[in-house]
């Protein structure tokens, strides 16, 4: 009978024990919930959000310039790190027009109302002429600032250098480098 007062005991004991612990990691995530800001990289709470991005820009290349226009949509992951699939055209006097193909990667770099990114655009790019297709791959890093005007709409200035590979050119590329100007939304 001792044995068994003993072993009640204990287990009550053990019991208790184990309801203190469950509360105190209760307690603990709760208050995580309630200082943990929208703005961190630990935030639980973070939903992700689909978005959308409109470019213009202007790439000043070796023989010619060639005038851009990028529509992209694509994923927020995080506060810092956005991925979307994206197409657009580039406008070049006196020679086919290109439709580029591309995945686009930005990540900010730093928090605040103008925070700091970079930027790759990384795809294929499509011409048409009279002699048929000509092509081939685009390669477009990017560094800029984001200015946002509220939590859903934000301005992203740019400077970058647009690589093509194709068949088009003498030389069989174009390279540039490129101011652009976007809106986040």
């Amino acid at each position: 009978m001792r044995k068994i007062a003993l072993l009640f005991l204990l287990l009550v004991s053990l019991s208790s024990f184990a309801q203190a612990d469950r509360n105190e990691i209760t307690t603990q995530k709760a208050r995580f919930l309630q200082t943990a800001s929208p703005d961190t990289t630990t935030d639980i709470r973070y939903q992700r959000k689909g978005k959308a991005f409109v470019e213009a820009g202007y790439d000043f290349g070796a023989n010619f310039g060639q005038l851009k226009l990028n529509m992209v949509f694509g994923l927020q992951v995080s506060p810092q790190f956005y991925w979307g699939m994206g197409a657009g055209v580039r406008l070049v006097m006196d020679e086919p027009n290109l439709v580029p193909v591309f995945l686009n990667f930005k990540y900010n770099l730093t928090d605040g109302v103008a925070p700091a990114f970079v930027a790759i655009d990384a795809g294929f790019t499509l011409a048409f002429d009279k002699l048929g297709y000509g092509g081939g791959w685009m390669l477009d890093p990017r560094f800029g600032i984001r200015i946002k005007a509220n939590e859903s709409l934000a301005v992203d200035l740019s400077v970058g250098f647009e690589y093509q590979r194709g068949n088009l050119y003498a030389g069989h590329y174009f390279h540039g480098v490129g101011i652009h100007a976007g809106l986040f939304f």
